[in-house]
C-alpha cells in the first residue's frame, strides 16, 4: 500500500520543474512580444530630385491637367524625365516612366511609330546598367521590330542593324538564353552586319564597300 501511495503522490521535484518551464516560456513570449512591440520601423530612404527632374514632373503635370493622361506630347517629357532620373543612378524609376512613354507612343502614333525608338533605347540603357540583361535582351528584340518597321533613313537603319549585331555577340558572351538560341545569336549577328553593309551600301554606293 505504500508503495502505491508513493507512486500515486505527485512528484514536488516535477512540480518544480513543470512551473519554472512555465514561467520561463511566459516570460520569453512577454519579452518577445515587447521586442516587436517597440521595435522602431525602419525610415523609408527619401530621393531628393534635381531641379530638372522637378522641371519635367512640372511639365508632365501641366501637360496631363490641360490635355489629359493621353497628351501627344508626353512621351518627350517622360523620355526627358527618364533621362534625368538615369544621370541620378535611379534607373529602376527611369525604367517605369519610359514604359509609360513607349504606352502613350503606341497609342498615340501607333504600334511600330519611330517616336518609341528613343524611349526604348534608354530604356534598355537603364536595363543593362541594373544587370537586368534577361528584360533587356527582350526589349532589344522589340526594338529591332520598330526599327525594322519604322525607319526609313538606310543611314539610320544601318547604324541601328550595327548596334543590333554588337548586342547579339554580347549576349552570346553573357550566356543568355538557352544552348540552341545561344548557338543562333553569332549567325545572327552576321546576318545583321550584312544586312547594315547593304543599307550602306544603297546609301553611299559600291564606294562604301
Amino acid at each position: 500500500a505504500l508503495h502505491s501511495q508513493a507512486q500515486d503522490a505527485p512528484s514536488p521535484m516535477r512540480e518544480e520543474s513543470t512551473t519554472a518551464t512555465t514561467d520561463s516560456d511566459e516570460a520569453l513570449v512577454i519579452d518577445m512580444r515587447d521586442s516587436t512591440a517597440t521595435a522602431p520601423a525602419e525610415p523609408a530612404e527619401v530621393l531628393e530630385d534635381s531641379a530638372l527632374v522637378k522641371e519635367y514632373r512640372q511639365a508632365i503635370l501641366i501637360a496631363e491637367r490641360r490635355d489629359g493622361a493621353y497628351a501627344a506630347t508626353l512621351p518627350e517629357q517622360l523620355l526627358g524625365l527618364a533621362t534625368a532620373l538615369q544621370e541620378l543612378q535611379r534607373h529602376e524609376e527611369a525604367t517605369a516612366v519610359l514604359k509609360r512613354g513607349v504606352h502613350l507612343s503606341r497609342i498615340n502614333s501607333g504600334l511600330h511609330s519611330a517616336e518609341q525608338i528613343a524611349l526604348v533605347e534608354a530604356e534598355i540603357g537603364g536595363l543593362r546598367a541594373l544587370g537586368d540583361y534577361q528584360r533587356g535582351d527582350g526589349r532589344q528584340g522589340y526594338l529591332y521590330r520598330v526599327q525594322q518597321a519604322a525607319m526609313d533613313d538606310q543611314r539610320e537603319l544601318a547604324d541601328a542593324l550595327i548596334r543590333q549585331a554588337q548586342w547579339q555577340r554580347e549576349a552570346y558572351l553573357l550566356g543568355l538564353g538557352e544552348e540552341p538560341e545561344r548557338a543562333t545569336r553569332l549567325l545572327l549577328m552576321w546576318d545583321l552586319y550584312r544586312l547594315a553593309l547593304r543599307a550602306r551600301a544603297e546609301t553611299f554606293g559600291q564606294e562604301s564597300l
